[in-house]
């Protein structure tokens, strides 16, 4: 398994919503923030995204953009319009049906899909922190990108559909449209872009994390790590530490503790099973470690977090 998939194997959708969206010029229609992500896919004509001090971006039948931290927004024709909550014009509209919801002045169309998706317990990833919060997908020549025209086709066919299970079908495809949305945003960073994203594009470090995910357990060194990702130990250590931001063992060491989190919260795994399957000798080194990094000790935050 590429490092990336093994990275992204441990990021799962929780839940999805989706609608479609059918405007005419002038209109605007607010997102309101949360906990959950954002997506939007215009399929036809052209519109505005807008979030309070950043300048408005402009997109095209074709974009994409993914809203990672559940910032408010807004999408428009342009200026002029008054604002229409989505939460309002989905109840407003509620009894239309299945198909698109429908709204504006009568002027030039545009048309785009919307969905929320939800990492649940899941939301301290590291990848998650690691990412922008807005990522543009840009079209090609007027139209989607083909993997985004094939998962958006089979979304619309799905929410038309009405069938048993769809929430779970609409899910998984915005898992994938999700996925494919960041490996396209990661073929588009440059060869210098430093951080957690950066290190997924070096094929050295990628490695290397790749190792440290796979086996969290191991008694890694940082010679041992250098040895696996064919460097020697110097080298190795400035170019992980370089890129990466912090060194090695330290990466180590905050990936354990956010699989141990999961273990606690999710799993409810006892305290000695977290210990033994992370590597550490004693449930009383991987309680110092853990009360070091999280801040409370492992029986607090399984007791908080139940």
């Amino acid at each position: 398994m590429d490092p990336l998939s093994m990275v992204l194997n441990d990021l799962r959708l929780e839940s999805s919503l989706y609608c479609a969206l059918q405007l005419s010029a002038p209109w605007t229609v607010q997102y309101p923030g949360g906990h959950q992500a954002g997506f939007h896919v215009v399929t036809k004509g052209r519109c505005e995204l807008v979030i309070a001090g950043r300048a408005p971006l402009p997109l095209k039948a074709g974009d994409m953009v993914v809203l990672l931290r559940g910032t408010p927004h807004e999408l428009c024709s342009g200026r002029g319009a008054l604002p229409i909550s989505i939460v309002d014009l989905v109840q407003s509209l509620s009894g239309q049906g299945a198909g698109p919801l429908t709204h504006g002045g009568g002027g030039v169309g545009t048309e785009y899909l919307c969905g929320a998706i939800d990492f649940g317990a899941r939301a301290d990833h590291p990848l998650l922190s690691a990412l922008p919060d807005v990522i543009h997908v840009r079209g090609e020549q007027g139209r989607a990108q083909p993997w985004m025209e094939t998962v958006v086709s089979a979304m619309a066919c799905e929410q038309r559909s009405g069938r048993v299970g769809g929430a779970t079908v609409l899910t998984r495809l915005s898992d994938v449209l999700f996925v494919q949305a960041l490996r396209a945003h990661l073929a588009e960073l440059p060869a210098e872009t430093t951080g957690w994203m950066g290190a997924l594009r070096d094929p050295v470090l990628s490695r290397a994390i790749a190792h440290l995910h796979r086996a969290p357990e191991r008694n890694w060194t940082v010679e041992s790590l250098a040895r696996e990702s064919g460097q020697s130990r110097s080298q190795f250590a400035v170019r992980f530490t370089t890129v990466v931001g912090v060194p090695p063992l330290t990466y180590l060491t905050r990936w354990r503790m956010y699989r141990a989190r999961v273990l606690l919260r999710e799993e409810q795994a006892r305290v000695s099973q977290v210990a033994h399957l992370l590597g550490y000798g004693s449930e009383t080194a991987f309680s110092t470690a853990f009360k070091r990094e999280v801040g409370v000790s492992p029986r607090e935050y399984k007791r908080t977090a139940a």
